[in-house]
């Protein structure tokens, strides 16, 4: 495999996958960096709110105790026992206080912290004060519950702990946030590895398919040039060995042959088949330009019966001409295209050497000119069938195999088509398409700003008539 193609079909390759790379390493930076923050925000929000939750909880077993110990006697054991349980609380508020000023991060945790440590030292300081008054009466009990110094600590308190409940209800939007994020990162890069596959496959399957063409171009363009090597050689040596014959009698130094009328003629024609042969190669090479006109395609295909006429006599071949009584017009090249008629013509009259019939039937329908060439000789040969308008296609021993083609190439240069097939009954047929000429009705318009009839000037030279070719014993042309 050529360096070449492998770097087109791996180019394509290595890009969609380092793209591919790129993505799932974007995605699996995103996602870890997204779960990261996720996790640390629920760790700071589980242990805040543990630390509220905490606050909480000793704040109302201290607010308990110190109103017991508040309207209880100051002496006795009972009292005792109950400064030891307000000073075990205190110890245990002032821990949860210290954690959660240290699981603190946001502002607002930070104020209502700061808020919760300025009314707590506040308690202590009324505290200290009610401490030392005697215990009140049972009718005021219910004042002293609400005057209690612990109630200023409990806003603050709670305040602090809702504002972490909705912290930790935010933390669980985003983490859903987060979980259907990552399932479309999985599904996108579910559907992007089949994609990517089928582009890689494409891509490899066009550069294969491209660099297949042109392997297989190159291969037939080698065929071409061996067949046409081959084919020269052959057609050059025949004529070639002729004349070197009679050159060689006419040299040598014992009984020298003189050129003679006879031997002057095979000169002649070899030298005619020499240039025959240059002459199709050039013209399948160096095809010229069209010279197009408007003429009447009866007379062209009349024109093209009357030469192939002598050969057909001798080989006892009856040609018919069939075509319409009106002319039927079209821009062509004259001469391109009687040679294309006069090729078919010839074709047909090598396969009828011991006679037959050959049929010339032309008709034209709403936009298009139907012409076939029909004969009852032997028919294509299998082996060229499928290759018949190819070059050097050809299962005549002395054949080029240039001729179909080039009437092929003639033919579609004049918008048309033509294809060769055998006939049930025996025998080719050849259909050529060729496109009618744009003018109204079918005639050339005559050129001017008056509304005078045309003149005969204005039309071409075989305008609705046929020339006389006339007839013999072996070929007629019907409606001549």
């Amino acid at each position: 495999m050529e360096r070449r193609l492998l770097i087109q079909m791996t180019t394509p390759t290595a890009v969609i996958g380092l793209l591919l790379f790129a993505v799932c390493l974007v995605s699996a930076w995103s996602v870890n960096h997204l779960q990261s923050q996720l996790s640390y925000a629920l760790v700071s929000n589980v242990t805040s709110m543990e630390s509220a939750q905490e606050l909480e909880i000793n704040l109302h077993k201290l607010r308990f105790h110190c109103y017991r110990y508040l309207i209880e006697p100051k002496q006795g054991e009972a009292n005792t026992h109950l400064l030891s349980k307000l000073t075990a609380d205190d110890r245990d508020f002032r821990a949860a206080l210290e954690e959660a000023e240290r699981w603190a991060f946001t502002p607002q945790e930070k104020e209502y912290v700061r808020q919760i440590r300025i009314a707590y030292q506040r308690y202590q300081e009324q505290f200290q004060v009610l401490s030392h008054k005697p215990p009140p009466q049972q009718a005021d009990y219910d004042g002293l519950a609400e005057s209690n110094p612990i109630r200023p600590i409990m806003e603050p308190c709670e305040r602090y702990f809702y504002f972490n409940k909705e912290q930790m209800n935010q933390t669980q939007q985003q983490s859903e946030r987060i979980s259907r994020l990552l399932r479309w990162v999985l599904l996108l890069l579910g559907l992007v590895g089949p994609i990517s596959g089928l582009l890689i496959g494409w891509s490899m399957a066009r550069g294969f398919s491209r660099w297949m063409q042109r392997e297989l171009l190159r291969a037939q363009q080698l065929s071409a040039l061996g067949q046409l090597a081959a084919s020269v050689a052959h057609e050059v040596r025949n004529p070639l060995m002729s004349i070197k014959m009679l050159v060689e009698a006419a040299l040598r130094p014992h009984n020298p042959r003189p050129f003679t009328g006879d031997t002057l003629q095979v000169v002649h024609r070899a030298v005619a088949r020499l240039e025959k042969m240059v002459q199709g190669f050039l013209d399948f090479a160096r095809p010229p330009a069209l010279q197009r006109s408007i003429c009447d395609l009866r007379a062209v295909a009349a024109e093209a019966i009357e030469l192939i006429r002598a050969r057909a006599g001798q080989q006892k071949v009856e040609m018919v001409l069939d075509c319409p009584e009106q002319p039927v017009y079209g821009d062509v090249d004259r001469a391109r295209l009687c040679a294309v008629f006069v090729n078919l013509g010839l074709n047909s009259l090598d396969a009828m050497p011991s006679g037959g019939r050959l049929d010339v039937r032309l008709r034209a329908e709403s936009d298009q000119v139907i012409v076939r060439v029909l004969d009852t000789g032997t028919g294509i040969a299998p082996e060229v069938a499928e290759r018949l308008f190819t070059p050097f296609a050809s299962s005549k021993p002395t054949g080029t195999g240039l001729g179909l083609c080039i009437s092929k190439r003639i033919i579609e240069d004049h918008g048309g088509q033509i294809n060769g097939s055998n006939r049930p009954a025996g025998g080719a047929c050849f259909t050529i398409l060729l496109p009618l000429s744009s003018s109204a009705n079918g005639r050339p318009q005559p050129t001017g700003g008056t509304d005078r009839p045309a003149k005969e000037a204005d039309q071409p030279a075989d305008a609705g008539r046929l020339p006389n070719f006339g007839k013999n014993d072996h070929g007629k042309i019907a409606g001549d």
